[in-house]
């Protein structure tokens, strides 16, 4: 079959093919994205180096952190101790595990192999004030670049610093200084700096949980107990004022050069037989329960009252002298005269004793021949006359005394 000239024409057209300058295009669109991709893979795993470190530089100042609070209360917690040694003190990890501020577990060495060692120190500025200071360095391990320096320094809760080129501790963005020589410390460039300053350890005494040895302004809990000390048999020396509810000892309570002060209507009391003195009123010191007071030595007064019976075991001894005759008051007063005989004021007058016969008579006698027998009136009666009519014959009259 013989097609027309134009379809005939058209099939017999030789094929049409893209050139080599147009495959060449297709290459360099594809390298172009090969380089981008490679570009931005790089910059990703710069970036996600960049993430790695910054983690571990974050680990790092945590861990740095968590050692330093720890020595920090070790030493708010072991003042006196700390002071009562040789100085420098040096607090380790181990030390701080062994004593219970870290737990157990606690690593002690860093992501950089570096441990930790704090150098304790007294503060010879503060004049008669024992108060501390301290710095803590990492040793050991492998160096941290500048970069990690400057970045764990900067998260460090508190004074967080590095160790530079000079072998110096310096704070983050130049904010302290200090020699680790001064610490007993020898710190290397490359490692991490934490400063303890007294006012730094002041603040952690004053949240230790122990009383705080000096006026902690607007915080008096911090000078509050909230329990019972037991003292384990020890003294409390130069105390100036003790104020309490009550007072229990079991030996005596002395006073040096006071006195045994008591207030309202009390006083000493013998709380075994209920006795004891106090006061309630002006003028009178009382004893508790009406005990009566015993001595066998001398009771002492201006005047002395009884009301009821005056009773003497041996003798009453007058020493008031009157004179008999003379005046006296209130009638019913007792004395002596110089002799020794008794006087009583009667009616406003001195008078001796004297006694008034009365009408009661007594007689007896002895008849004839009795001899010498002697005679005696009754008890109560006074003899007032005697008759003796002969030689062994006598009688004699009584009266009795009114």
């Amino acid at each position: 079959m013989k097609l027309p000239y134009a379809a005939s024409e058209v099939l017999n057209k030789p094929p049409v093919h893209r050139t080599n300058k147009q495959r060449g295009f297709v290459s360099i669109e594809i390298l172009g994205a090969l380089v981008i991709v490679t570009l931005a893979a790089l910059y990703g795993a710069e970036k996600y180096s960049e993430y790695l470190n910054e983690k571990e530089w974050a680990v790092a100042a945590q861990h740095a952190t968590t050692f330093n609070e720890a020595a920090q209360s070790y030493i708010a917690d072991k003042t006196s101790d700390i002071l009562n040694k040789p100085l420098p003190y040096l607090i380790t990890p181990a030390l701080l595990i062994r004593e219970g501020y870290l737990r157990k577990g606690f690593s002690e060495k860093n992501s950089f192999g570096q441990s930790y060692v704090t150098g304790v120190v007294k503060n010879n500025a503060n004049a008669g004030k024992s108060k501390l200071q301290a710095l803590t360095c990492s040793v050991s391990g492998s160096s941290i670049s500048y970069q990690g320096l400057r970045s764990i320094s900067s998260q460090i809760q508190g004074l967080g610093g590095y160790v530079d080129e000079r072998n110096m501790a310096s704070g983050a963005y130049g904010g302290w200084t200090s020699n680790p020589n001064d610490f007993g410390l020898q710190c290397q460039s490359g490692h991490i700096a934490i400063a303890l300053s007294s006012e730094v350890l002041g603040s952690v005494l004053q949240e230790s949980d122990r009383l705080y040895r000096f006026k902690a302004a607007n915080r008096p809990e911090l000078n509050r107990m909230y329990t019972a000390i037991d003292m384990g048999g020890n003294d409390v020396n130069n105390a100036n004022g003790v104020n309490a509810k009550s007072v229990t000892a079991q030996g005596d309570i002395k006073s040096q050069d006071g006195w045994l002060v008591t207030q309202s209507n009390k006083g000493w009391l013998n709380s075994t037989y209920g006795g004891g003195l106090y006061m309630s009123d002006q003028d009178w010191i009382r004893s508790l329960n009406n005990k009566g007071i015993y001595t066998g030595g001398q009771l002492k007064g201006g005047t002395v009252r009884a009301d009821g019976r005056l009773s003497t075991g041996e003798f009453l001894q007058l020493e008031g002298v009157a004179v008999e005759n003379t005046a006296c008051s209130p009638n019913g007063l007792v004395g002596r005269n110089a002799a020794g005989l008794t006087l009583s004021c009667q009616s406003g007058v001195w008078k001796g004793a004297s006694a008034s016969l009365g009408v009661d008579t007594f007689q007896t006698g002895i008849g004839p021949g009795g001899g010498w027998t002697p005679m005696d009136c009754p008890p109560g009666y006074v003899m007032t006359g005697m008759t003796a009519p002969m030689e062994d014959y006598k009688y004699i009259r009584c009266k009795k005394l009114q």
